[in-house]
């Protein structure tokens, strides 16, 4: 018998629409945010993975099915060197300053900037002072798929400058609110995906806002969610029916399709990092995005009910004050 014709398998459901896809949850990452704001002097540079891949039942690193987050801490003298077979890397510099260089793209950043780099023929940081980077990248899914992604100089980078953004978020302050605004973003978008408003064709991130006291309306997406808090006290989230609350640079992970909803009891404004891989879903016109009213009032028990958030604990955005 031939290999390929040993390799078959058939599978006869009973139900063909029921879904056995084991149920993924919500997660935060103390550890490993412990582990980077420590105040021990980091010598050499290294990446603290929020890897899931037991959770997930996969072979490789992930932090979600397709997308792998990670905490980069640089050291000047030592560049950090980033292979695998990602097509993008979306990084948000939360302190230092230095340079990255990906394909023919040589970038400069500092505190604040928010970088889209592309990641097929590895991209190499280099501190020029003590730094640290949060970055999400698209691994997981060419992993997945057995594959490289072939386009070394696709997406070309994209430097969002920590000035540009406090403009941007000062003109979002400026606008009226609209009564079916699910909340208050700023898009990370470029040149050739301005009309879609994705940020790679793989992904959607922007800077996501809440005012003091108030609650982002529960709703869900096909995409999974990515967030890293970069402003708040007292803040929290109620996801697939689990209250998490937010921490200094803290990340979270929102999986696909769950029902969730943002809640601020602190004296500011809520600011986070949202990366989705819903760029696929919204190229395949199946964003799944809707409302849940039904557990708007569960929602608000679950955080009112008990002692909310961070407490005085809290990270200021630089360029931008609430």
């Amino acid at each position: 018998m031939h290999r390929a014709t040993e390799r078959a398998r058939y599978h006869i459901p009973l139900n063909h629409f029921q879904d056995h896809t084991p149920p993924d949850v919500a997660q935060t990452f103390e550890a490993e945010r412990r582990l980077v704001l420590s105040p021990d002097e980091v010598r050499r540079s290294r990446a603290v993975a929020l890897d899931r891949a037991a959770a997930l039942g996969l072979p490789f690193p992930a932090t979600t099915h397709t997308m792998l987050a990670r905490y980069l801490q640089l050291s000047p003298g030592d560049p950090l060197e980033q292979e695998g077979p990602a097509l993008a890397s979306i990084c948000q510099v939360l302190r230092g300053r230095g340079r990255s260089f990906a394909g023919n793209e040589d970038i400069t950043w500092q505190e604040g900037d928010v970088l889209v780099l592309p990641a097929a023929a590895g991209i190499r940081h280099v501190a020029q002072q003590n730094a640290l980077l949060f970055c999400v990248s698209d691994e997981p899914l060419w992993r997945w798929l057995g594959v490289r992604a072939l386009l070394e100089d696709k997406p070309s980078a994209v430097h969002y400058t920590a000035a540009a953004q406090a403009s941007e978020m000062e003109r979002l302050d400026q606008l009226a609110e609209r009564q079916e605004a699910v909340g208050r973003a700023v898009i990370f978008t470029r040149d050739s995906l301005q009309a879609q408003h994705l940020t790679t064709p793989f992904f959607i991130a922007n800077i996501n806002t809440l005012e003091a006291g108030r609650d982002q309306r529960t709703h869900c997406h096909n995409g999974a969610a990515i967030t890293l808090s970069l402003q708040g006290e007292s803040c929290s989230s109620f996801v697939g029916g689990q209250r998490l609350d937010w921490a200094p640079w803290g990340v979270m992970v929102t999986p696909a399709g769950q029902p969730h909803s943002h809640h601020n009891r602190g004296p500011t404004t809520m600011l986070s990092l949202v990366v989705q891989d819903s760029g696929f879903y919204q190229h395949a016109r199946v964003p799944g995005f809707r409302f849940d009213p039904a557990q708007d009032e569960i929602a608000l028990r679950a955080i009112d009910g008990g002692n909310v958030g961070i407490g005085g604990d809290a990270v200021a955005r630089p360029g931008h004050s609430a």
